[in-house]
């Protein structure tokens, strides 16, 4: 199998805002605190479907595909598998059963959002110099109660400070027939600046039952944006009969 250079060099989602409660009683009460936004509320967790991206800097297309609760360290976690390949190539492996897919990404769900649990790169694919690295302790990634001018998160595990840092786009992203606004944009980003995790997502959760949820995402190396193209079920990943 072909060796890439490292996808993460791609290396790597949301959402919707809710709304913001506010409420006064009377003139002589004090006002009511706001909850904030909820960033995590629109964290794509559907097990089982999967999402095509492209990179105008790039001929092969990625592919996410939410595999549902693993176990990879003793605790289950909601898993993403990536592969970046060319199109025909990753559909025939698929097809195949050949495990041709790049890396594995696992989040935990919490009471105020998801968290970051680390990584494991396929052993047999062509990533596999990525390695693993499961976290001691949760990084955050998509949480709650993030004020209208965005926030920033900081964790700390395996020795390695983590700074998460969320904002709102100002203007909308427009790609592949897509326009979309009110995007929110996470930028992950580690003290060393060498995880393979040092990336940035945008997120927002599209329209009715069909949701984009990670419209773009990209590694803090510089490489182009990964663009969404569209997604569905996981099953229908090699046509719909």
């Amino acid at each position: 199998m072909t060796q890439r250079p490292n996808l993460f060099r791609f290396p790597c989602l949301v959402l919707t805002a809710l709304a913001l409660l506010t409420a006064v009683s009377g003139c002589d009460e004090a006002p009511i605190p706001t909850t904030g936004l909820n960033v995590g509320a629109s964290f794509p967790e559907r097990s089982d479907w999967y999402w095509k991206y492209n990179n105008d800097d790039r001929s092969e297309v990625a592919y996410f595909h939410n595999r549902g609760l693993t176990n990879p360290g003793g605790s289950e976690w909601l898993t993403y598998r990536l592969w970046v390949d060319d199109e025909q190539s990753l559909l025939e492996n698929i097809a195949a059963g050949v495990d041709g897919w790049d890396v594995e990404i696992f989040f935990e769900d919490q009471p105020d959002g998801w968290y970051l649990r680390g990584w494991s790169a396929n052993s047999e694919g062509p990533s596999a110099e990525l390695g693993a690295e499961l976290f001691d302790e949760p990084v955050p990634f998509a949480l709650s109660n993030v004020p209208p001018s965005g926030t920033t998160w900081s964790g700390s595990t395996g020795g390695e400070e983590w700074t998460t840092t969320v904002t709102r786009e100002p203007e909308a992203l427009e790609f592949n027939g897509q326009v979309l606004e009110g995007v929110w944009r996470l930028e992950l980003a580690s003290a060393s600046g060498t995880s393979v995790m040092d990336s940035t997502w945008w997120l927002i959760n599209g329209p009715g039952f069909v949701q984009w949820d990670i419209p773009a995402f990209r590694s803090q190396g510089g490489e182009a944006t990964w663009q969404h193209v569209y997604n569905d079920d996981y099953n229908n990943v090699l046509g719909v009969e």
